[in-house]
């Protein structure tokens, strides 16, 4: 029984995996023939529109051809070497004209007078003005002088007062030195004075030892005579004390007389002490007079130094004075010349040689000054007094487009022509280049000069400038072959497998049915002739060659 179970389980899986793999190959189908068949589709649609597409794109081609490159020929304005509108630079009323359109003037030939009196009373009154303040600088320089010296006065008296109080000073140090003496005199007198007192005190106690000794001697002789009345003592002895006695009261005499001279001597020293006193009284007396004598100097020599300032302060003043007068003068001065040169401003000359090409004013009309418009600058104005020009040499200013700016050169030769001269060239030269191009039109300024000594042409007349060519050849393609669009200009090329291939190119002039290229081509390309927008970079093209342009 077991073995039958094991038999129908195996059965029964192998039926399962069947089935499974049955389910997997219907699904795999179903895929492959909805993603194949699409694409199967597809391919077909895609073979079939370029097919269609191959069979729809034929193309035209030219090839890109030499030409030498044309003489340049630009429209240009004839106009004089020099124009210029005469206006009036003073106003007032013309009073003589001599010139008229037409007449041939030299520069600096008088045209026309203006009379302009209120001009002559200001250029009057401005003379006036600069003389008085030409006298006023003189009052100004003379006062200056005068401050000056004043100054120099002052400086001086400065000097003499300052050696007044050195001379001063050295009287106050030689009174200081005779006080000093004199109190060393009175010094010395006073000595001398205590010195006689002391001295008349000893002898004056001479005088009284004298005394006392003349009075025992008168004493003893009055007892000896006493004892030689009474025989006790002899006559001799007597004689002696006679003679001491005598002697003693010459003493009492001679002590006396030392005392008298003690005392005259005290009395001379007393009166030289009073003389040195004196003395000593006068030399600070005269010492403090000396000291005031310096004071005084110095309160001298302080009120000359504020003079001198006073004076150099009064310089001062007076040379600002005269800037002020110089300023005023130079002011004036100036003034007067604006006057004198607005009133020669009456006579109206010409600023140069030239023949004159418009009167817009007659004898009597009133005149201002700059009155019209500075920008006429036509051939003819209509605004000022004259219009003037030289015609002997005439300009043309011409606009070279940027292609041809290296092409023309400084001082090229140039044909003019004129319809007023048919047949008829005239020869110019290149005068002067701007250097920097016009922003607006991409074209540089070129001045033409032609030389007019006959006369034939006129300012204002219509020139056309022609610049001789260089000789040199550029490439031309049909103006049908250029594509621009967003990606730039291009033209469309043929690879040798006519495959569309599109250059950049950068165009130079435009003739129309023609372009001159620049950039961008060497000479041997193929050119699709009016390509269509449907033209894309690498595609195929069946290709018919156009018959060459000619030029």
């Amino acid at each position: 029984m077991e073995p039958k179970h094991n038999q129908s389980t195996h059965t029964g899986s192998s039926r399962g995996v069947a089935a499974f793999i049955g389910f997997g190959l219907i699904v795999l189908l179903v895929m492959l023939v909805l993603g194949i068949l699409p694409r199967m589709r597809q391919r077909s649609s895609l073979s079939a529109d370029a097919q269609a597409v191959r069979a729809a794109t034929a193309v035209i081609t030219t090839t890109p051809h030499a030409a030498v490159v044309p003489d340049l020929e630009l429209p240009g304005d004839t106009q004089a070497i020099e124009d210029a509108t005469v206006y009036a630079r003073t106003s007032g009323y013309l009073a003589r004209r001599l010139v008229d359109i037409g007449s041939h003037v030299k520069a600096g030939d008088l045209l026309a007078e203006i009379e302009s009196p209120e001009v002559q009373q200001q250029l009057n009154q401005a003379n006036a003005q600069t003389e008085h303040s030409r006298a006023s600088i003189g009052q100004a320089r003379a006062e200056v002088t005068r401050s000056t010296a004043t100054v120099r006065q002052s400086e001086s008296e400065i000097a003499r007062m300052r050696a007044a109080v050195e001379q001063a000073k050295a009287d106050v140090a030689r009174a200081e030195a005779n006080v000093e003496q004199a109190r060393a005199s009175e010094s010395n007198a006073a000595s001398k004075l205590e010195t006689a007192q002391s001295l008349h005190e000893a002898r004056k106690a001479d005088v009284t030892h004298s005394i006392a000794l003349s009075d025992i001697a008168e004493k003893t002789l009055n007892r000896w005579r006493k004892l030689v009345e009474q025989r006790a003592v002899s006559q001799q002895d007597l004689d002696q004390k006679q003679s001491d006695y005598d002697g003693a009261r010459a003493a009492v005499a001679s002590a006396e007389a030392t005392v008298r001279s003690a005392q005259s001597d005290v009395d001379a020293a007393k009166h030289m002490v009073d003389a040195a006193k004196a003395e000593t009284q006068a030399e600070i007396a005269g010492l403090s007079a000396a000291r005031q004598s310096v004071e005084a100097a110095n309160a001298a020599v302080t009120s000359s130094q504020a003079s001198a300032a006073a004076a150099v302060a009064g310089v001062a003043s007076s040379a600002a004075n005269v800037h002020v007068a110089s300023a005023d003068y130079l002011s004036n001065g100036a003034n007067a010349k604006r006057f004198a040169t607005m009133q020669s401003f009456s006579r109206v000359t010409a600023p140069f040689s030239g023949v004159i090409t418009a009167r817009n004013v007659d004898v009597g009309a009133l005149i201002n000054a700059g009155a019209g418009s500075a920008t006429d600058t036509s051939a003819a104005p209509h605004s000022g007094l004259f219009g003037i020009a030289r015609t002997d040499v005439l300009r043309i200013e011409v606009s070279l487009p940027q292609s041809s700016v290296n092409s023309v050169k400084q001082g090229q030769l140039a044909k003019v022509t004129f319809q007023e001269y048919p047949g008829r060239t005239f020869q110019g030269s290149v005068y002067r280049l701007a250097g920097a191009l016009d922003t607006a039109t991409r074209t540089l300024q070129a001045e033409i000069h032609i030389d007019n000594k006959n006369g034939a042409l006129l300012p204002g007349m219509y020139a056309n400038v022609s610049f001789a060519s260089s000789g040199h050849t550029v490439l031309h393609i049909p103006s049908n072959t250029l594509v621009v669009n967003a990606a730039g200009t291009r033209v469309a090329t043929l690879t040798t497998d006519n495959r569309v291939h599109f250059v950049p190119v950068r165009i130079g002039r435009d003739f129309g049915t023609e372009l001159e290229i620049v950039e961008g081509l060497k000479g041997d390309e193929k050119l699709v002739a009016s390509p269509g927008d449907d033209l894309r970079e690498g595609q195929e093209v069946a290709a018919s060659t156009s018959p060459a342009p000619t030029k």
